[in-house]
């Protein structure tokens, strides 16, 4: 049987804030982000790590009708540890990445 490592961490639709935290027992890699912005007045979001530290900034111009914005990368997150989405419209946000057997 195949393990499975891939996972979708968070998704979210028109929200300005999310959070994920790593289950107990697993190390988290944050692989992918994406956010997308529905258009309108410029705006901008963020993923931060538990120190508060941004390792993902999306910013949207001021004359955009729509549009998606990706991170790719690797953080590490231990057990407990939560990752925050933050942003300062409604936007939409999908994170993806592993959860790994601590």
């Amino acid at each position: 049987m195949a393990t499975i490592y891939s996972a979708r961490l968070t998704m979210a639709h028109g929200v300005g804030a999310d959070s994920l935290t790593v289950p107990a027992g697993f190390v988290c890699v944050v692989r992918d982000a994406d956010c997308f912005y529905p258009g309108g007045v410029g705006q901008s979001a963020q993923l931060e790590n538990p120190a508060g530290g941004i390792f993902a900034y999306f910013p949207f111009p001021l004359t955009v009708n729509g549009i998606l914005d990706s991170w790719r990368g690797r953080q590490v997150f231990l057990e407990g540890e939560t990752v925050t989405f933050a942003a300062t419209a409604a936007m939409d946000i999908q994170v993806s990445g592993y959860l790994l057997s601590a």
